[in-house]
């Protein structure tokens, strides 16, 4: 499945999507029952106390984790991560906390869209890219989008007045980010909103 629609130029009703890249995920969720397993191999024969808190922790975290991919994976299955087009810009949610699924933001609402690059910063940590949408008013948003309290602002990627979305399963991250904001530029009602690519 292609990771990405890209609306030719003149053509202001096509959409442009970013989607998840299922073999990224699967990947992940292999790696993480694998170390849960590696715990469980643990357990079964401990050596001393240590070993068994070793053992139950990446049973825990590594065999949570997978379940967790996986289920985010199935709430998402075949839909876009995130569609832009002449109206607006749509969201998919894939906390499974947050009450929403997805979340659209009309242009007239977006003051910017900035896009962070995926780089790595040391031999061992790697930071993923990410898109942040700037709000206008991101209280009159979140009232009009029925997202009430604190808690369900974190879990929708709402934070210092951004729509944050994350890029962590997306395939060439990088090059889709700029392709978005390349999108971006091509609708008239766009026209207003500030495009921004950085590290």
């Amino acid at each position: 499945m292609s990771g990405h629609t890209v609306a030719r130029s003149g053509e202001h009703g096509a959409e442009f999507h970013i989607r998840h890249s299922p073999l990224r995920r699967a990947v992940l969720i292999g790696v993480s029952l694998l170390m849960a397993l590696g715990g469980w191999a643990l357990l079964s024969e401990p050596r001393d106390e240590g070993e068994r808190l070793v053992g139950w922790a990446a049973v825990l975290l590594f065999g949570g984790g997978a379940v967790v991919l996986a289920l985010q994976g199935i709430r998402s299955w075949g839909q876009p991560l995130l569609s832009v087009g002449p109206m607006g810009m749509r969201v998919r949610l894939v906390s499974l906390l947050a009450r929403k699924q997805e979340l659209f933001v009309p242009w007239e609402e977006i003051a910017a869209v900035e896009f962070r690059r995926a780089r790595i910063r040391t031999q061992f940590w790697y930071e993923a890219a990410r898109l942040a949408i700037v709000l206008k008013d991101p209280e009159g948003f979140v009232t009009r989008a029925g997202i009430q309290g604190a808690g369900q602002r974190l879990f929708s990627g709402i934070l210092s007045g951004r729509l944050w979305v994350e890029f962590h399963f997306v395939a060439r991250p990088n090059r889709k980010g700029r392709e978005l904001l390349e999108a971006i530029r091509r609708y008239p009602a766009a026209s207003h909103v500030e495009l921004e690519e950085s590290d």
